[in-house]
C-alpha cells in the first residue's frame, strides 16, 4: 500500500473548433482511407465528460484531473461536470496546454498526433509522481481502489506477455517489396504490434507486454529519467504531425521499464470494449456488450469511435453511459 498521490491525465480534442481544423488545414485534408488522419480521430461526441464523470464517481481517491489539450477549453463538459458533481470537485481539474508539455520543443508544434502527446505526458507540470493516463473513450466502470492502479509504488500492468516472433516476422516482410509486387497491400502497423517495438526500442526482444485499450498508470519519474539519458528518442518520436508506424507507444515503453526495474506482476485485462461503426448490427451489438458488463463486472469501459455509429447506436451507447455513470 502507498500513500503517494496519484493523478489522472486525459488527453482531448475538440476537432469541431475552427481554429484546430485551421491548424490542420496547413499540414493535412483529413481522410476517412487514412486512420491517422480521419476527421473521426478527432472529432467529440461527448465522451470526456463521461470519462471525467467515471473518474469522480468510481475512484474519489484521485486527486487532480489534469486535462490536455491544444489551445481549448471544453466549457460544455466542464459546466455539466460542475452542475452535476458541485463547485467543489472544479479545483480539481486542471487544464493543460500542449505548449505547457512540449516546452522547449516548441518547434514540434503543432501536432495532432497522440502518440507524440503522450509521449510528453511525464512533463505535466504539478502532476503527482503517479499518475493514470486515459483517453477521453476509456471510463471506469465500477468503484476502484487506489491499489488497482498502484501496489507498492509501482503501477498495476493489466497485460499478458507475448512472443514478439510474429509481429518482428511481420516487420520483415513488410520491408520487402515482395507482396507490393504481388499486389497485395500490406496493412498499417496494429495498436498491439506497436507495444511489441516499443518494448524491442528496450532491448527486450523475445517477448512483450500486450495491453488494451483501458487506463494506463505509469511513474512520470521513471519516464522522465528514461528521456533524460535517451533525449535523442524523445525527439525522434514527436517529430510527426499525425501516427507514424516509426513511432514507439509511451505506455509500452512505461511497462518495459518496470519490466527492467526488476520482476513485476501482471494482472488479467479488466475490460469490455466498442468498436460500434465496424459492427453490422449496431445496436443488438451494443446490448450485447452491456450484457457483458453486467455479467462480467470489468474495471473498464472503452467506447471507440462513437461519431461514426448510426444515430440509434450512438443514442443507445449515450444512454448506457448515462445509467452506468
Amino acid at each position: 500500500m502507498s500513500n503517494e498521490p496519484i493523478d489522472a491525465i486525459i488527453t482531448w480534442v475538440d476537432g469541431n473548433d475552427p481554429k484546430l481544423k485551421a491548424k490542420q488545414a496547413q499540414y493535412f485534408t483529413p481522410a476517412k482511407n487514412d486512420d491517422t488522419q480521419s476527421s473521426s480521430r478527432f472529432v467529440d461526441t461527448g465522451e470526456l465528460y463521461y470519462c471525467i464523470s467515471s473518474i469522480l464517481k468510481f475512484a474519489p481517491f484521485i486527486r487532480n484531473i489534469f486535462i490536455v489539450t491544444d489551445d481549448q477549453y471544453p466549457h460544455a463538459h466542464l459546466a455539466r461536470i460542475k452542475n452535476r458533481f458541485g463547485e467543489e470537485v472544479m479545483e480539481q481539474i486542471k487544464i493543460v496546454d500542449h505548449r505547457e508539455i512540449f516546452r522547449g520543443y516548441e518547434n514540434h508544434l503543432p501536432t495532432f498526433n497522440s502518440r507524440s502527446i503522450e509521449t510528453m505526458l511525464f512533463r505535466v507540470p504539478g502532476a503527482a509522481k503517479n499518475c493514470v493516463y486515459f483517453n477521453d473513450d476509456m471510463f471506469i466502470a465500477r468503484p476502484l481502489t487506489p491499489e488497482d492502479f498502484f501496489q507498492n509504488n509501482r503501477p498495476v500492468i493489466y497485460a499478458s506477455w507475448k512472443s514478439s516472433f510474429l509481429p518482428r516476422l511481420t516487420k520483415k516482410i513488410r520491408q520487402t517489396n515482395y507482396l507490393q509486387r504481388l499486389g497485395i497491400k500490406l496493412r498499417k502497423l496494429s495498436y498491439k504490434e506497436t507495444q511489441c517495438f516499443s518494448f524491442t526500442t528496450l532491448g527486450i526482444k523475445s517477448q512483450y507486454l500486450q495491453f488494451d485499450h483501458c487506463p494506463h498508470p505509469f511513474c512520470r519519474e521513471t519516464v522522465g529519467d528514461f528521456f533524460v539519458e535517451n533525449a535523442d528518442l524523445l525527439e525522434k518520436n514527436i517529430i510527426y504531425k499525425t501516427r507514424s508506424e516509426k513511432q514507439f507507444y509511451l505506455m509500452a515503453i512505461s511497462n518495459g521499464l518496470e519490466v527492467l526495474k526488476g520482476k513485476v506482476e501482471t494482472f488479467p485485462i479488466s475490460l469490455v470494449y466498442l468498436k460500434i461503426s465496424a459492427k453490422q448490427k449496431q445496436l443488438e451489438y451494443v446490448e450485447r456488450k452491456q450484457k457483458e458488463l453486467l455479467a462480467r463486472n470489468p474495471k473498464f469501459l472503452c467506447i471507440q469511435e462513437l461519431v461514426t455509429a448510426s444515430p440509434a447506436a450512438q443514442a443507445a451507447a449515450i444512454k448506457w453511459l448515462d445509467e452506468l455513470i
